[in-house]
């Protein structure tokens, strides 16, 4: 067993199947696991209580060298342990859900490569977040019945019924299977080995679509499938994280549940797999933020949702949890929904924008639905929010926010001018114009030559790399370089970049570096034409990654570390569009990029000879 409690994020990797998810560390054991839904109560969370969560190991009784990959464009996990005496692997993965499918089955198949290693399995489940106490029954003639509130689980295993902790030998040559299966279905534990090639045969001709070639394809790829496993299959709800409560600061109080669906980060997912010519989840995705929109009331759209639209996320502290790393509190829900953010106004816009522009003019039909947003926007720009970070103070008028309030009205107005489209588009001008003016008046802080956090807040802040990127100002405009300096040298350390630097009474106080605002400095250079400089960030923030190619929210400064929520989306999607916008620069090829749409934000313009692509800014 284990030497520590608690082992390090980039020790985990991740497999599911479009509707819950599973946490699996090097050394065989799963230690979070949520079914049938990514925001269901964990069946096992060690990673949250090493005491209390509950786990399933599967690994050599013996001391073994441990190492673990994902099979090759697929989202098989691979872990072989190497003892004194053999080698064997144990593959984990969901089967997956494609097709609208519901296999509910998480599979484990151990194979014997070399000599002989003897296994232990333990089961110490840790159902209801280690709430429930009623251990597994035996079940049949091969498995244990494990008890949960969302539904009973059964675990079989190929060699026969086992003890909840039981040591068997694999020699080579020999299989085994196991299964935990909470649908109504059951599988011949004798087809194990040929259920994962079936897996790893679906996983692979899905990868198949992605539309890059160049220098990143296999972090590309992983970033896509990543992407892939936080989508909730039947209806294309993006979750922001598989996991809650994972510290941002080890023993801070910052621990969020992020199982849920942000309107933002599945914008930026949405533009990330439009541009790698994969269609169909970014037409799921469109899809579920369009349904949204058309169920906003005329209190405006809400921040979060879960996957099946629900909002009312009551945030709960579980205080029976010690967290990771002795990182309290254990939240479940999110006390975010209640939040105003006026940028997601500008990202949904956009979305619907850049979407209609890019082969769903069938969504045009909705207009009425998104033109309400734009009046909206009219009505509320001037007011404080809580802004892109949520943090949770007083309301502040948020330059990003305002910024992106511009962005909404800009788009609303394009698409309703392009295709002859109903709407008060001289009041939308007048107050696009307003806002401008409010930033550059109120925003702007011409002694440091950048953008404020808010209008009484002359700290610099990381999403203010966005502004060009957006088509608020040009690129090459001026404003734009001196901003990207500015933020570069107060917000870079060791070549990644912090959100803003937080105040000693802030919950982000303490905090490492965010992996998404690294990204994002990428798109920056690369839109300010350091296109070298660019690739080297790139390079620099990909290595921060954990082994498997997976990113936490955040990065640990000094000496790197993975913290916070894990595996992070908006992080992925961040890399994805970063790689991409370096193929527009021609360090590489992405194909489907190269027809994107007039004024795509967060694309930059692309290189010379590669095509022109403008980017609409103000007055067009």
């Amino acid at each position: 067993m284990r030497e520590e409690a608690y082992l390090p994020l980039e020790d985990y990797g991740l497999v599911g199947d479009g509707r819950g998810s599973a946490l699996v560390s090097r050394d065989g054991s799963i230690d979070w696991l949520c079914v049938p839904r990514f925001d269901s109560p964990s069946l096992f969370g060690r990673i949250l209580d090493h005491e209390r969560g509950g786990f399933w190991q599967l690994a050599p009784a013996a001391q073994a060298s441990s190492t673990f990959a994902y099979r090759d464009r697929t989202a098989i996990l691979e872990t072989e342990h190497r003892t004194s005496a053999g080698l064997l692997r144990v593959s984990d993965c969901f089967l997956p859900a494609f097709g609208h499918r519901n296999p509910a089955t998480l599979l484990r198949v151990c194979e014997g490569l070399a000599g002989e290693v003897e296994l232990e399995t333990v089961v110490e489940p840790g159902a209801d977040f280690g709430r429930a106490s009623q251990l597994p029954s035996p079940w049949g003639e091969d498995g244990w019945l494990l008890a949960s509130p969302n539904g009973d689980a059964r675990l079989r295993f190929s060699i026969g019924q086992q003890d909840r902790q039981s040591v068997f030998t694999l020699r080579q040559g020999d299989h085994a299977t196991f299964v935990l299966e909470w649908g109504a279905d059951t599988h011949r534990l004798s087809e194990g080995p040929a259920l994962l090639e079936q897996a790893a045969a679906d996983w692979q001709s899905w990868a198949g679509q992605i539309a890059y070639r160049g220098p990143y394809a296999d972090m590309i790829t992983r970033s896509a499938l990543t992407l892939r496993l936080l989508t909730h299959d039947p209806n294309g709800a993006l979750v922001s994280a598989p996991t809650t409560s994972l510290p941002a600061v080890i023993g801070g109080g910052a621990n969020w549940d992020y199982r849920y669906t942000w309107l933002r980060d599945s914008s930026l997912a949405l533009y990330a797999l439009l541009a790698l010519g994969v269609r169909d989840e970014a037409d799921s995705f469109f899809d579920w933020i369009c349904a949204r929109v058309r169920r906003s009331t005329e209190k405006g759209l809400h921040v979060m949702y879960d996957v099946d639209g629900g909002f009312d996320h009551e945030e709960q502290v579980l205080p029976h949890l010690e967290g990771y790393r002795c990182s309290r509190p254990v939240r479940v829900g999110n006390a975010a929904c209640t939040q105003v953010q006026l940028d997601v106004y500008g990202e949904v816009l956009d979305v619907f924008s850049t979407a209609c522009e890019w082969g769903r003019e069938d969504k045009l039909e909705r207009w009425e639905d998104f033109r309400l947003l734009a009046d909206w926007v009219c009505d509320h720009w001037e007011e404080p929010d809580s802004g892109i970070w949520e943090q949770r103070t007083k309301e502040h008028n948020y330059v990003y926010s305002k910024v992106m309030a511009w962005v909404a009205l800009n788009r609303a107005r394009r698409v309703a001018g392009r295709h002859s489209l109903s709407g008060d588009l001289e009041r939308w001008a007048a107050n696009e114009q307003a806002i401008r003016a409010t930033v550059f008046g109120l925003g702007w802080n011409e002694q440091l030559g950048a953008f404020k956090q808010s209008f009484d807040d002359d700290r610099v802040d990381a999403a203010n790399l966005l502004i060009p990127l957006v088509g608020f100002i040009p690129p090459d405009d001026p404003r734009a370089h001196s901003n990207l300096a500015r933020i570069r040298a107060e917000l870079e350390t060791e070549g990644l970049v912090s959100r803003f630097r937080p105040r000693e009474n802030e919950l982000a106080a303490g905090e490492g570096a965010f992996a998404l605002c690294s990204f994002w400095l990428v798109n920056a250079l690369a839109a300010a034409g350091l296109i070298d400089e660019a690739a080297e960030t790139f390079e620099r923030c990909s290595a921060q990654g954990s082994p498997l190619g997976l990113f936490a929210e955040h990065v640990g400064i000094p000496g790197g570390g993975l913290q916070g929520n894990y595996p992070q989306a908006f992080v992925h999607a961040a890399a994805l569009t970063a790689a991409v916008n370096l193929a527009r620069s021609g360090r590489g090829e992405a194909p489907a990029a190269e027809s994107a749409p007039e004024g795509t934000a967060h694309l930059i313009p692309l290189a010379t000879g590669r095509g022109s692509v403008g980017t609409e800014v103000a007055g067009r």
